[in-house]
């Protein structure tokens, strides 16, 4: 399966690890038969044996980080959320599921991502993609100068990061540099790269350039 899954001969690196499974269930393979199968079918299905193991090895939090962390990577927000507040059950202080969490709480408007994102940040405070969660949450609550200190530091790490210039950019608009943001907001989209936050960004600007 390992050999197969390397060539990407996804279909004969799923069968073989199917195979595998029915001799001895282990979170490695599980994780595997992900990898294998998730090009060909829903994330859902693909993640069957890692959900199987974890009703078996409940206090499992790695294997429970990688299917929460799946999850959020197909945009399976509510089902992602829930498995990270399952793992701060047994891991309270884990940085990355803090950071993730408060993530998700922020995109529905969740007051609790201010909080989750700051003990994130006090637990692992030189981490830009934490201080970029943390940073950008602040200036979606109000807290701009401060968010934008954050952004600048992750920004000096992450210096071509699409989505942290992005919300550099945004927060210095909303700071009131308008000129200023929008001119790094038009740059990062003329560079045609995609990003997660795309969308948002172009009609940011858009909104700009119809104030003008």
């Amino acid at each position: 399966g390992d050999v197969w899954l390397k060539r990407k001969e996804y279909t004969k690196a799923g069968t073989a690890y199917e195979r595998a499974w029915e001799t001895q269930q282990t979170a490695t393979l599980a994780k595997a038969m992900y990898r294998a199968n998730i090009s060909s079918s829903t994330p859902e299905d693909a993640l069957e044996p890692a959900l199987t193991w974890l009703q078996n090895n409940p206090e499992d939090t790695a294997t429970r980080f990688f299917v929460a962390t799946a999850y959020l990577e197909n945009d399976l927000t509510d089902a992602a959320t829930r498995e990270y507040e399952k793992i701060l059950e047994h891991a309270p202080e884990n940085a990355a599921v803090l950071n993730n969490l408060a993530w998700l709480y922020s995109k529905n408007n969740d007051p609790r991502a201010v909080q989750i994102a700051k003990k994130a940040y006090q637990s692992t405070p030189e981490n830009p993609g934490i201080q970029d969660t943390y940073g950008w949450i602040l200036v979606q609550n109000g807290e701009v100068e401060k968010g934008i200190r954050l952004l600048s530091q992750a920004l000096d790490q992450l210096p071509d990061n699409a989505d942290v210039r992005y919300h550099h950019a945004a927060a210095l608009i909303q700071s009131g540099k308008i000129g200023e943001g929008s001119r790094l907001l038009e740059k990062l989209l003329a560079e045609g790269k995609p990003f997660s936050g795309q969308a948002d960004a172009e009609r940011l600007l858009a909104k700009y350039k119809a104030s003008r």
